[in-house]
């Protein structure tokens, strides 16, 4: 039986769903290809106006993950990671979003660790897919069996449960073209 609500989320999610591909229609090719940051966690949706670049999540940051960094779409210097130089390691206190005086970080209300990008297995560059014994992603990633999985000896992402906190495309073997990378989520 449809419910009024049932009818309600489905048609939401169709109308979003058109709304978003024609947003994305109109985005220019050359920005559409820009490669989007990785913002620290807590990133609000409109992290590149909000932040001032004051640098107080960089200092707050334990392993120094958070850098400065040019986003290319706002021209910005903005605090950024860089998962194949250093991976946020998904802190539980996510001191960052504690230091940020603008708010432009902000601690998730349920006060789990933010989904801040997802993992991406570069399949013609990752050992495991080109016939070596790899699996360095799986074991170093801190969300145990579960972020990655590995089937017929390579590693597969599931994306539900990854974070993007990069350690397993800082820790990759490979060193110049990573065989695992992180997409940044940003929260629209």
């Amino acid at each position: 039986m449809v419910t009024r609500s049932n009818f309600l989320k489905r048609s939401w999610k169709i109308l979003s769903g058109a709304m978003a591909q024609a947003i994305s229609n109109r985005i220019p090719d050359e920005v559409k290809n820009i490669p989007r940051p990785i913002f620290p966690p807590g990133a609000i949706a409109n992290y590149p106006n909000r932040c001032t670049s004051c640098g107080d999540c960089i200092a707050a940051c334990p392993e120094q993950a958070i850098k400065l960094v040019l986003d290319e779409i706002s021209g910005k210097k903005l605090p950024t990671i860089v998962p194949s130089e250093k991976a946020c390691v998904m802190c539980e206190d996510l001191p960052c979003t504690n230091a940020c005086p603008e708010g432009a970080l902000v601690m998730p209300a349920d006060k789990q660790f933010p989904r801040i990008g997802t993992a991406h297995i570069v399949e013609d560059r990752c050992l495991a897919y080109n016939g070596s014994q790899c699996i360095t992603c799986f074991d170093a990633c801190p969300l145990k069996r579960s972020a990655i999985k590995i089937k017929f000896n390579r590693p597969i992402i599931i994306e539900d449960v990854c974070t993007g906190c990069g350690i397993c495309e800082q820790v990759c073997v490979l060193e110049q073209q990573k065989g695992i990378v992180i997409q940044a989520i940003h929260r629209t």
